[in-house]
């Protein structure tokens, strides 16, 4: 295990995310994903990574970084969800994807996805609200607009979350959590230990998802105000949404700070109760995990950090 000295450097550096059959972590340095491959094997790959934020330091200033660390999650994110998806199918060599080929697979994924968003979570909140009337006041039409986008992130996570790979893949998130949350406490990162602990943590992406979404509605609300005043008044829906976007790595940035501190802070009444609807809405996007699940996160995390993988039950293969 590591040294208590490591653990003070870095108790809350590890971040995860569950991917098909299995689980990706990211430790500063390495992000290592374990996918199980059968009932008692588990096939591990680990690359190393050094962040931009720490490679060049004026990425890693607050706000900024916080872009930074979205873009590269989903970049990151998606490549490993392609090759445990890979790994699971047993694709032979021959037939698989060339390295090349997978990147720009992982980036149209990307870009397609980004445009989705844009498009449910941006977009159409704009086109109901300016329908319905809400234009002449900046804040209230944000205050629309964000109540209308929350309802469409909590129907969206309640439709895929019906599928049964999803649901599979909410498992994994469960025990993404579990072990994570062994290494932040100081414990031993084995699967008894992990099973004990909460699949709901305050620094998760879900809460991230919705701190984004409320985010919006002050940061917005302020920006529109200044621009109407400077500039007029949006000639339409796709003006407004063509000037907000250089505006969301700032959104993206706010929120993501906002959640460092609530992690950092969470043992306080007041930070407890602010951080309680981003943990409710994991009720969603989480499931209680089995054993071979949490097993699996641990292979992942105890990877990440260079740990031996000493006292598991499934057969551990390093690609």
């Amino acid at each position: 295990m590591a040294a208590p000295k490591e653990r003070e450097s870095c108790p809350s550096a590890i971040g995860g995310q569950a991917v098909i059959e299995g689980v990706m972590m990211r430790a500063p340095g390495r992000v290592a994903t374990a996918v199980r491959v059968a009932p008692d094997h588990i096939v591990v790959r680990c690359k190393d990574y050094v962040s931009l934020t720490r490679r060049f330091r004026i990425l890693g200033l607050p706000i900024l970084r916080g872009a930074v660390s979205l873009i590269e999650s989903l970049v990151i994110g998606t490549s490993t969800l392609n090759w445990s998806a890979e790994v699971t199918q047993q694709c032979e060599e021959q037939n698989s994807p060339s390295a090349l080929h997978r990147t720009l697979f992982s980036l149209l994924t990307v870009l397609i996805g980004l445009f989705f968003a844009l498009g449910l979570f941006m977009y159409l909140p704009y086109l109901l609200t300016s329908l319905a009337g809400f234009g002449a006041n900046q804040l209230v039409f944000h205050l629309v607009v964000g109540v209308i986008r929350v309802c469409l992130l909590l129907g969206y996570l309640r439709a895929i979350g019906i599928w049964g790979d999803v649901e599979r893949l909410f498992q994994y998130h469960g025990a993404e959590h579990k072990a994570i949350y062994s290494w932040e406490e100081e414990q031993a990162v084995e699967v008894p230990v992990a099973e004990t602990h909460s699949r709901f943590h305050p620094r998760c992406g879900t809460s991230f998802l919705l701190l984004v979404a409320l985010s919006t509605v002050l940061v917005y609300a302020l920006f529109d105000t200044a621009w109407v005043a400077r500039f007029g008044e949006f000639h339409s829906v796709l003006h407004r949404l063509l000037v907000h976007l250089p505006v969301v790595p700032l959104v993206a940035g706010f929120a993501f700070e906002m959640l460092q501190l609530s992690n950092r802070l969470r043992s306080g009444a007041i930070v407890r109760t602010l951080i309680a609807p981003g943990l409710w809405l994991q009720r969603l996007t989480t499931r209680e995990p089995f054993t071979e699940q949490v097993e699996v996160a641990v292979v992942a995390i105890r990877a990440s950090l260079g740990l031996p993988m000493d006292g598991l039950k499934s057969r551990i293969e390093f690609l």
